[in-house]
């Protein structure tokens, strides 16, 4: 059988072991409203790719928000995690190790989700091995906002200066050949 259709070549393809870099928490909007919520941004360095793979995952309170925190990424991470003896209390708390991470995808409205599932602990990287992955991640963040900004600068118009004598410098060229509207213009002390 094919690589391509063989399940336990696509269950091995879709695994793989990466350091959970700089955890933080920011704001994202939602979807479908403008209200701001809050979300686990998670950066996974993967061992095999030498690449980052940037996550989130929407944080609910269990108290306030019970029904939607028992279907919710949010609490599927932390009881992954807490299986695999990783007891997260703060965001840093996870920061730093390095796990066997398992890819899951649902669909919901049309849209495909993307979901990555903690299935075991392997080890905890500390010291200059992290500082060196925290510099690629700043450096890999640095070139996307350096890239982001040469392509805003490069698609950008071009600023024009609406000149005060545009409306006569129109009347010009309105009924009349190129070189007649540069007469005009010529003769009307037009640029």
């Amino acid at each position: 059988m094919s690589k391509w259709f063989d399940q336990d070549a696509i269950e091995r393809g879709l695994r793989f072991r990466a350091v959970i870099v700089d955890p933080r928490e920011g704001t994202k909007r939602a979807f479908q409203s403008d209200e701001e919520n809050p979300v686990l941004r998670l950066a996974l360095y993967n061992r095999s790719t030498d690449k980052y793979v940037p996550t989130e995952v929407r944080l609910y309170d269990p108290e306030a928000q019970a029904r939607a925190y028992g279907q919710s990424e949010h609490r599927k991470l932390y009881e992954s995690l807490k299986k695999i003896g990783i007891n997260m209390r703060e965001v840093e708390d996870i920061s730093g190790w390095e796990v066997e991470f398992r890819t899951r995808f649902t669909e919901y409205n049309g849209r495909t989700s993307v979901h990555y599932d903690p299935v075991a602990r392997i080890s905890r990287v500390v010291g200059t091995e992290y500082d060196a992955l925290m510099m690629g991640l700043e450096a890999r963040r640095a070139a996307s906002r350096d890239e982001t900004q040469a392509t805003t600068v490069a698609t950008a118009q071009p600023a024009t200066v609406l000149d005060d004598n545009l409306e006569e410098l129109l009347n010009c060229y309105v009924g009349h050949t190129q070189e007649e509207a540069g007469v005009f213009a010529e003769k009307a002390g037009l640029s």
